[in-house]
């Protein structure tokens, strides 16, 4: 019989000790210091902008703190390769989008890649291993289905499976569950609950919805301009005063759960303005396949003038754009980018003040979106590259989009999360 990870987690504790992260001259975290057990479900809330998402890139070392040290085991992570590392830490990404036809069983199995030498085909056990996390997720039954038919809650159970199959010892995700609907986020929340008691792992997940996270997690912690405003049980932390001070709303306790944590509801207007106002107006997002959604529900309530290009129409990006009513460059159906409306694009680029490159997979078909983009680094245009993922893992085609990308990033401003996007709009 094969190990799955249930119980032998126990010596794993996640200790933060003192930890800061900069963005240039930018303090994005201060002074975080937490302890974590194994079994324990975190939840992180905190308004945009107040650092959540660079804290796990933090916990999961795919960004390095200026000061500050985590420890697993007692171990400093720093000392750790990259494989040891991902047999100890999985993450699910908040972009679920996954544009090419793999199966679920296909999606699944790459959770073992850190078990598996250079070209090495899974064994038995990585089928075993991966089988037992679609179960504990409730897909094993759409294995051989394709993940570009799935819904939204189902495809998000495939992304937690996946990380599952790593057989980690902590479970990052970031925002699981702010795209599904109110069904959706139950039944994944409600899953990660459990795996995180049957399989006695650590669970942290940034979250938006304040009763969800009091429902379902063991402890939050609320972080306020990049520092730790409270953190312990959602009695301790959930309370009026704190959500006023916080997040600049005004709310009463409704009701609690069955294990007496407060349910609130927030009414009113925000207190204060946390943004900043920007001299920027017009701004051009490079997005697609859904990428861009929420970069650019973020710039129309903050009323800028926005384009956006090249899509193909019938795109999810290309959808929200015509549904609030943004200029969009388009192109027909799975075509490539025509000379046409690449000109169109390089024109509305022109015009705008600052340019917002997404989180945004790359193949033949928009790799022109990339080349036109680079043209204007010399014209020293303000360029915004959003990288929640490498982009190695988002480059199809044969490393031309990463080559481009990698020397437009020396002259870009990089920031890791769309929510870090408010620091500068």
């Amino acid at each position: 019989m094969y190990m799955l990870n249930a119980g032998e987690s126990m010596k794993y504790k996640l200790k933060v000790d003192n930890l800061s992260f900069y963005y240039e001259d930018k303090k994005i975290l201060e002074e975080i210091n937490f302890e974590v057990y194994p079994g324990e479900f975190i939840g992180i809330l905190g308004p945009n902008g107040s650092g959540k998402t660079t804290l796990l890139k933090n916990l999961n070392r795919w960004l390095l703190p200026q000061k500050g040290c985590i420890f697993i085991d007692n171990e400093n992570i720093k000392k750790l390769s990259i494989q040891s590392l991902a047999k100890i830490i999985a993450t699910v990404p908040q972009d679920t989008q996954i544009n090419y036809d793999f199966t679920v069983e296909e999606i699944v199995l790459m959770g073992r890649t850190p078990y598996l030498k250079a070209l090495e085909r899974e064994k038995e056990e990585d089928y075993f291993i991966a089988e037992k996390s679609m179960e504990a997720v409730g897909v094993y039954n759409l294995k051989h289905n394709f993940i570009t038919h799935l819904s939204g809650g189902e495809r998000q159970r495939v992304l937690i499976a996946r990380a599952l199959t790593q057989q980690p010892k902590i479970l990052l995700l970031d925002e699981p569950v702010s795209h599904l609907d109110i069904k959706y986020k139950w039944e994944v929340m409600g899953i990660l609950k459990d795996i995180s008691k049957t399989r006695n792992i650590i669970i942290i997940a940034t979250l938006h919805d304040i009763n969800i996270a009091s429902t379902f997690c063991d402890k939050i912690l609320i972080l306020k301009e990049g520092k730790i405003f409270k953190f312990g049980t959602p009695k301790e932390v959930i309370t009026a005063e704190n959500i006023k001070e916080v997040f600049g709303v005004e709310s009463f306790v409704s009701g609690f759960t069955e294990k007496g944590a407060p349910l609130l509801i927030t009414y009113g207007k925000v207190i204060e303005n946390q943004g900043k106002k920007s001299p920027m107006k017009r701004v051009h997002v490079i997005c697609g396949g859904g990428t861009g959604e929420k970069v650019m529900m973020l710039l129309e309530k903050k009323n800028y003038d926005i384009s956006c290009g090249v899509l193909n129409i019938g795109d999810s990006d290309w959808k929200i754009a015509k549904a609030l009513n943004i200029q969009v460059v388009e192109e027909t159906p799975f075509s490539p980018i025509s000379e046409k409306n690449a000109k169109l694009n390089l024109e509305l680029m022109m015009k705008a003040d600052a340019i917002i490159l997404v989180n945004t997979p790359f193949g033949s078909g928009n790799l022109k979106n990339l080349q036109l983009l680079e043209k204007l680094i010399e014209k020293e245009k303000k360029i915004f590259i959003v990288e929640e993922t490498p982009i190695k893992e988002r480059d199809f085609t044969s490393g031309k989009a990463e080559e481009i990308y990698n020397r437009m990033k020396e002259k870009s401003i990089l920031v890791n999360s769309v929510e870090e996007l408010n620091y500068y709009f």
